[in-house]
């Protein structure tokens, strides 16, 4: 023990005191904050260096994606015409065309909850307020009883009650259209040559069309 925790010692000690590894009997740490923070580097690193010994030719990843040419009929997508005033904010928030009404109210509502309601009220105005009037012992008491109990507990009676709403209807609406899907007996999952086995014969007659169109027979 004494090794590793020289080790950690030695390596937050440049970040002290905001960041402080000292190794005791009771308690780990590293902080399960930090070690999401490294998991995420380190998810990153395997995947870069990983990539880049098994690269051996350029992917095709538009046919992999069916974007460009290799859309599918099915999935081909109508442009939304471009609006400034409504395209920050949905791309802020990340609405795209497929939203239907209560996906957009989903949206909105996860954005208010988590910017204006955690970041504004309940974090940067207490920041300010705290600056100019600092709060007492009393004071913080009612704060994270209301931020860390009721507000929580309210949230999840809404949430819980929407999904379950929302869950019945998608399940009925689950076997509506599992009833009219057209049965592909090549859609299992298998793949072949980097390509669903169930886009292989459409993307093969796509390329086939687009070079019979470059060089028509005299």
């Amino acid at each position: 023990m004494e090794p590793i925790g020289h080790f950690l010692e030695t390596v937050s000690g440049p970040f002290n005191p905001y960041i402080v590894w000292n190794m005791n009997p009771v308690k780990f740490p590293i902080n399960s904050y930090e070690i999401s923070f490294m998991t995420i580097l380190l998810s990153y690193v395997i995947y870069t260096v990983v990539s880049l010994m098994t690269y051996k030719k350029p992917f095709n990843l538009d046919r992999l994606l069916h974007r460009g040419k290799y859309v599918v009929k099915s999935e081909r997508e109508q442009r939304p015409v471009f609006n400034w005033k409504s395209q920050l904010l949905n791309t802020l928030i990340g609405i795209t065309s497929e939203y239907t009404k209560w996906d957009k109210i989903i949206a909105w509502g996860i954005f208010f909850t988590n910017f204006v309601y955690q970041f504004g009220v309940a974090f940067v105005m207490v920041v300010i307020w705290n600056i100019f009037y600092p709060w007492n012992t009393n004071l913080w008491s009612h704060y994270f009883f209301y931020t860390s109990l009721i507000v929580p507990a309210v949230l999840g009676v809404l949430t819980t009650i929407w999904f379950l709403i929302g869950g019945c209807i998608d399940f009925k609406r689950l076997f509506v259209d599992l009833n009219k899907r057209i049965n592909n007996p090549l859609d299992d999952g298998r793949v072949e040559g980097n390509v669903s086995l169930a886009d292989e014969a459409y993307f093969s007659q796509q390329e086939q069309d687009q070079k019979d169109a470059k060089n028509p027979k005299n």
